[in-house]
């Protein structure tokens, strides 16, 4: 944190100051009483990253938690979740043994119904689902998913269209950030309105990096050269910048 707090950064975000999202993500918050409790496990390399969009879930959902890998205390933390979950608890990963979400849900609503007159198993159907969100670049969570495979993995049914996180390239068609599959599984978990919550928090997120980019590529320079009169009357007359995706050589 001291360190972050030298570079001009806040500790919570990661982005500089004059660009820190905290406050307006807090007002997105969401108090609801969710059937979830995301746990994010994240690559060591990612938690001081102002392009990761994992902490995402920690500001905008309740009793969402971010466990950095390899630290102590939160894979004991983590451990503690899992055990407290009973059979709730499962890796949001699509491995070669895998399940879908929808056959997940589907398998607890049989359960339910098979043993609805137990109240043993009514305490444990109240309890929240633990989905543990691998969260690093693919490479680092085919190593990290490991570590996790006595949990079911379940994967995504759900997934429409690229992702719309513009800021890291993904390596495979389909494949999506991290608050973007927290998003698709809320959707299955029929809580439409937290799922637009994130997507409205990656806006946000998406918004805030292009603001920063230019930001950064002056940090360590002189500062750059304001723009002349005629460049200012061009620029009110330019179409504004569409995103990755939409632009006319994506067609």
């Amino acid at each position: 944190a001291e360190s972050l707090r030298a570079e001009g950064k806040c500790e919570h975000c990661m982005f500089q100051v004059k660009y820190c999202l905290c406050k307006s993500l807090a007002g997105l918050r969401t108090k609801a009483e969710l059937p979830v409790h995301f746990v994010v496990c994240m690559h060591i390399k990612e938690r001081s990253r102002a392009s990761n969009t994992g902490k995402l879930l920690e500001h905008l959902l309740p009793r969402a938690e971010v466990l950095v890998q390899d630290v102590p205390i939160d894979m004991q933390r983590l451990q503690e979740l899992v055990r407290q979950s009973g059979d709730r608890a499962f890796v949001l990963y699509p491995s070669e043994d895998s399940i879908t979400a929808s056959e997940l849900l589907e398998a607890a609503r049989n359960s339910a119904k098979a043993n609805e007159k137990c109240d043993d198993n009514e305490r444990q159907r109240e309890r929240p689902w633990l989905p543990i969100i691998i969260d690093g670049t693919w490479r680092q969570a085919k190593r990290m998913h490991k570590d996790l495979e006595g949990l079911p993995h379940v994967r995504l049914s759900n997934v429409r269209g690229n992702s719309q996180f513009h800021w890291r390239r993904q390596t495979e068609e389909g494949r999506i950030s991290t608050v973007e599959a927290a998003a698709f599984l809320l959707e299955e978990l029929k809580c439409e309105l937290e799922a637009n919550t994130l997507r409205r928090g990656l806006g946000l997120l998406n918004r805030a990096l292009e603001c920063q980019c230019h930001y950064d590529g002056f940090a360590t320079g002189p500062p750059p050269p304001e723009p002349s009169a005629r460049k200012r009357a061009a620029q009110k007359h330019r179409l504004p910048k569409r995103p990755p995706g939409l632009r006319s050589s994506d067609l």
